[in-house]
């Protein structure tokens, strides 16, 4: 029997590629990485056996869709392209909240465009970029997404949804058969909603995929030193607080003594071996982390008491509460 490899479980994210992605001089995005950087990146991920690339028309202002477009134009058949659309880069009138439109007529326009950028003619996955319920209720949008799919333009049907309501997002989707993946929040740093994920997918019977993203809360639990981040041009600079980080910092500490390993390595074995999510998306921002993630996932196995244990740390350290 083939050993499993678990690499083909992670879709590469590439939100931390693709720069500030300012809007009014306010940096929705990261310090900028040399366009070298980003290509060997992607060689490593695909070296290593990681199929799927994940972006958003977003990031970049399509920067990275055209990056990744122009570097694998003549090798598309080994490459799984993710990409999401419905953000428009303007603010609302509430300063902070970014326009979005999920009409058929925009997504046509966007979808287009994003093949336009990837040199493709079609694409393995094509989610709503924070899609609420009332916008899937609409006749128009479902009978547009399930054309797209007729005409082999997308394979599969995504939504990418926030950190609010959860459960009840997940319900209603799942009651829409065209739709394939759901994406959403899967960081330690909320233990409850991890429960209430693992235990909703488990007395579900259907066929929709779970996506998990930030596992590593925008990279904070991969620091050594956790601290605030101070770089105006770093979306973070504003997601952080000192209390946030007391809590990681005494996390990173239980963690290390009980399991004898680092808290990223704990998180990538966490999430990569829950049953309950069928992908992650993981962002790198240098090649060598995608060698140790490789190296780790083939040399370590983890049982269910593992993880059974962190959780319930990880409820103790951000919530307060043991169980």
């Amino acid at each position: 029997m083939p050993i499993e490899n678990k690499m083909n479980n992670i879709m590469l994210g590439t939100w931390g590629l693709a720069g500030q992605n300012k809007i009014s001089n306010l940096s929705l995005g990261w310090p900028i990485i040399e366009n070298n950087v980003i290509s060997d990146i992607l060689d490593r991920a695909l070296k290593e056996n990681i199929k799927w690339i994940e972006m958003s028309d977003f990031y970049g202002k399509g920067f990275i869709e055209q990056f990744v477009g122009n570097k694998f134009k003549n090798n598309r058949e080994n490459i799984k392209y993710a990409t999401k659309g419905g953000i428009i880069p303007k603010f609302t009138d509430n300063y902070g909240q970014l326009k979005k439109d999920f009409s058929p007529e925009y997504l046509n326009r966007a979808l287009n465009k994003s093949l336009n950028n990837l040199q493709t003619d079609y694409l393995d996955l094509y989610q709503l970029h924070g899609a609420n319920l009332n916008t899937l209720k609409k006749q128009e949008l479902q009978v547009f997404l399930q054309e797209l799919k007729t005409k082999n333009k997308v394979r599969s049907i995504g939504v990418s949804i926030g950190s609010k309501n959860v459960i009840q997002n997940l319900e209603a989707i799942s009651q829409y058969d065209f739709i394939d993946y759901v994406q959403l929040s899967y960081s330690i740093d909320n233990p409850k909603m991890i429960y209430a994920i693992n235990n909703w997918k488990e007395k579900y019977l259907g066929n929709l995929n779970l996506i998990g993203r930030s596992i590593f809360l925008h990279g904070l639990f991969t620091k050594e030193t956790p601290s605030l981040i101070r770089n105006l041009d770093d979306h973070r600079s504003r997601k952080y607080s000192n209390k946030l980080i007391e809590k990681v910092i005494k996390f990173k500490n239980i963690v290390n003594e009980e399991f004898s390993m680092t808290l990223k390595d704990a998180i990538l074995l966490f999430s990569i071996n829950n049953k309950n999510i069928n992908s992650v998306v993981i962002g790198a921002t240098q090649k060598k982390y995608i060698t140790e993630w490789s190296l780790l996932l083939k040399e370590k196995q983890i049982n269910k008491d593992f993880s059974n244990n962190f959780l319930k740390i990880a409820n103790e350290v951000f919530t307060d509460e043991s169980i």
